[in-house]
């Protein structure tokens, strides 16, 4: 099943995506009496997932065609809204790690963004005034499903509601070229900023999506190739990433786990990078493709 957060006519909502059209999960919740997700404020795919009714919805997909308001296209908003989490892996492809000289982790080398850097599907990348160098990264994300801690790799899975696309949007110069000697990449300024994790175009439930360790990813700019992969290249798979994240860390539902890129990107032939105008178009089989565009910072936009 396709769940997705979606703004329409100045309205926000959630929504199922079901044989091409979309149906409105708020208008369904009230007319099947789930009261968990006919309260008050807009429905979204977070509250779907915190209440625990994930499992409802999906048992509900011939329903909620039935009953769910049909809606015209959307504009389709980032996958979560307000995750507690974004965690995100590198060198999580031995290939990428070679473009990058860099040799694969023994264990999962993790970093974050936060909510200022999410990015529906068609909207905008920013480049900060300080950045020259601004990236891509398409990735695999996890989004999980049910509140867990210290999972062992076997149960992983059974966390993780579902699956969509992310575009780690890099700023390498502020990620290298500020480092102090000594203290390594600055990983905040170089992957933080805002608008740089596009995350779309919406949720392939767990059950739809199916194994996650034989996926191919790739990434376009202007339409030229960029990337062209397979999650089963990972250095750890998803299974593995929950395992150790939940090690001493509760991950809550919601929670994002972008899960690495594979080789070709514009830093492992130190550019051309992106520029104001650039179309980034990045696909996940099984999911579909998110497209943004390109802009200089606007300040306060």
């Amino acid at each position: 099943m396709k769940l997705l957060n979606y703004e329409l006519d100045g309205r926000t909502g959630a929504a199922a995506f079901i044989d091409g059209s979309y149906y409105d999960l708020g208008s369904w919740a009230r007319s099947a009496g789930v009261d968990a997700l006919s309260g008050p404020g807009p429905l979204s795919v977070d509250r779907v997932l915190s209440a625990g009714a994930l499992e409802l919805v999906v048992a509900g997909e011939e329903r909620i065609a039935k009953r769910g308001e049909p809606i015209p296209e959307p504009r389709r908003l980032p996958t979560v809204l307000s995750p507690e989490k974004i965690l995100l892996v590198a060198v999580n492809y031995a290939a990428h790690g070679s473009e990058m000289r860099s040799n694969p982790p023994a264990e999962p080398y993790v970093f974050a963004k936060f909510r200022n850097a999410l990015v529906g599907d068609g909207g905008h990348i920013y480049i900060p005034r300080s950045s020259r160098k601004v990236d891509w990264e398409v990735e695999l994300a996890a989004i999980i499903g049910r509140r867990c801690k210290y999972v062992d790799a076997e149960g992983a899975l059974g966390c993780v509601a579902g699956y969509t696309i992310a575009v780690d949007v890099s700023f390498r110069d502020l990620q290298h070229g500020h480092a102090t000697k000594g203290y390594g990449p600055n990983w905040m300024k170089g992957k933080a900023m805002d608008h740089s994790l596009p995350l779309g175009p919406w949720l392939v439930t767990a059950d739809e999506f199916g194994d996650p360790g034989d996926v191919g990813l790739r990434l376009s700019v202007n339409g030229e190739l960029k990337q062209d992969g397979n999650t089963r290249d990972m250095v750890f798979p998803v299974a593995r990433l929950v395992e150790y994240l939940s090690d001493g860390m509760t991950l809550e539902p919601g929670d994002v786990i972008s899960t690495g890129t594979p080789p070709g990107v514009g830093a492992s032939t130190d550019g051309p990078y992106l520029k104001p105008g650039d179309v980034v178009t990045a696909e996940v089989d099984r999911i579909g493709r998110i497209e943004c565009r390109v802009f200089m910072d606007p300040v306060l936009g």
